[in-house]
């Protein structure tokens, strides 16, 4: 008698970790994107191509952060009062100098450090609700926008804004942030304790303490990780705009929290590839420019998006629901 169950076997795995992987995401996006060539003769150009590698940026950047925050078993909505916080400062405070770009770069990262911290440790601490913690910095970090900068406006110095829209040789600066935000966030996720750490606390927290987890500091750290992703996020927006806007990061928490979910990262924590959130933010930012390409109006992208983020909860909590069955 012939036997086939070795090969079975492997043929269950490799559906299995198609199913578990973000290959679905992909799928979507390579579709949308033939949909946008084949209906939008537009998008192929040169400078629209240019301009969704500039849009994808800052929202890449919050994205990897909000990983760590949500495999951690939370949310981050602070992200955008640290985006537009982060704008408004550096055109209030930054002058033509290298010391002054130095200093105030500095400055605001260690801002954006501090905010992570007080949302970790309300969390961790002070058993404050992530989604209550999260959005009261944020409100405080928006705040202090509107008291810098009433409206857009600032300056931000010349030379800053040549380094991070120019190029590093042959290679645009932008396309190099993408690179080493992915690459950093994989190596932080894939390849620490850190990362692994992270996984585990998401998965359960008294696990990770039986197994000898300091599940309070690690939690506490993964905010402060999701600030300065942001923080960075908006160092690149303020050259983008050339300016600071109290108002910029409004919609940051909604579109980095739908791209992550989109990816196939689990809310409540422990599941998730960092791989499948950068296509939910291509996804994110390619639906945003073909909506603006064929003129719908800015009024329904929200709509459009919280509906993206309330199916894909419903898909992914389904999923789950399967997989336990």
């Amino acid at each position: 008698m012939i036997h086939f169950r070795p090969a079975t076997l492997k043929q269950n795995k490799l559906l299995s970790q198609i199913r578990k992987g973000p290959w679905s995401i992909y799928a979507i996006l390579i579709v949308f994107i033939l949909f946008n060539i084949a209906f939008n003769p537009f998008f192929c150009n040169s400078l629209n191509i240019s301009n969704i590698i500039s849009q994808s940026v800052t929202l890449i950047l919050v994205s990897v952060g909000q990983c760590f925050a949500i495999i951690g078993g939370g949310f981050d909505f602070s992200v955008g009062g640290i985006v537009s916080l982060t704008t408004c400062f550096m055109a209030t405070q930054m002058q033509n100098s290298p010391l002054s770009i130095f200093l105030v770069l500095t400055l605001v990262l260690c801002i954006g450090a501090a905010i992570g911290g007080v949302n970790g440790i309300g969390i961790t601490f002070f058993k404050v609700n992530p989604f209550i913690m999260t959005i009261g910095t944020m409100g405080i970090a928006q705040g202090i926008s509107f008291l810098l900068l009433e409206y857009a406006g600032g300056y931000i110095p010349p030379p800053y804004v040549k380094a991070m829209q120019g190029n590093l040789g042959f290679v645009p600066t932008p396309v190099l942030l993408i690179a080493g935000a992915m690459i950093v966030g994989v190596v932080l996720s894939k390849k620490t304790r850190f990362g692994r750490y992270v996984y585990a606390i998401g998965g359960s927290d008294d696990c990770a303490r039986a197994a000898g987890i300091n599940v309070n500091g690690i939690r506490v750290f993964t905010y402060v990780v999701s600030a300065i992703f942001a923080t960075i996020g908006g160092l690149y927006m303020a050259a983008r705009i050339a300016s600071g806007d109290p108002r910029i990061g409004e919609s940051i928490p909604l579109d980095s929290i739908t791209a992550v979910v989109l990816g196939g990262v689990i809310i409540g924590g422990g599941r998730g590839s960092l791989w499948g959130a950068m296509a939910g933010v291509f996804l994110m930012v390619i639906l945003n420019n073909a909506l603006t390409l064929f003129s719908i109006s800015p009024y329904y992208h929200y709509i459009i998006k919280g509906a993206l983020l309330g199916v894909a909860v419903a898909v992914t909590f389904r999923k789950e629901e399967r997989e336990y069955i």
